[in-house]
């Protein structure tokens, strides 16, 4: 996912109008895709992640536990359930809020997971976050660094529909 985050921030874009975007390289603000409706709270007409089902999904039970460093992850769970009445799946996506002093956007893709369930049934549901997950390219330093601080984690079925949230925390060691 690395590669996603990336183009996130690897572009900017500068208006001419509100209607003719032009993508440049660097400078600020360095949001693309999705993150921009998100830093600009627009409501896209189809958000990032957006499918559509002949069933309803359930999210629930999310647990956050763990804190991120150069020896240990986190792990979010939650519990997802075909509350429909036919089979079908659903693609569950991880994003991760930054603390301020990554100077990101709101929140990035970091995982996401297509499930399969029958009518009625439910399932687990596992994303590992480690400090890959959530390393940041330095340009001065010219390398990937982790930033300390309180992270969002964000679970839903696109960028626009989140259904549970919760925290970690990540240290620099």
């Amino acid at each position: 996912m690395r590669a996603h985050a990336t183009a996130c921030r690897a572009a900017s874009l500068r208006h001419s109008s509100d209607s003719a975007p032009t993508i440049v390289a660097g400078g600020t603000p360095r949001i693309f895709f999705y993150c921009r409706y998100d830093a600009k709270g627009i409501a896209p007409l189809w958000p990032f992640g957006h499918g559509l089902s002949y069933t309803a999904f359930n999210y629930s039970q999310l647990t956050v536990a763990g804190t991120v460093n150069s020896s240990t992850t986190a792990l979010a769970s939650f519990t997802l359930q075909n509350t429909g009445g036919v089979d079908g799946s659903e693609v569950a996506q991880l994003y991760i809020g930054f603390p301020a002093a990554a100077q990101e956007p709101p929140k990035l893709l970091k995982d996401f997971n297509k499930v399969a369930l029958v009518a009625g049934a439910s399932a687990r549901i596992n994303f590992q976050i480690d400090t890959t997950t959530i390393q940041i390219w330095n340009v001065p330093t010219q390398s990937w660094i982790v930033v300390p601080g309180t992270y969002n984690v964000y679970i839903g079925s696109s960028s626009a529909d989140i259904r549970l949230q919760g925290t970690f925390t990540a240290t620099s060691n």
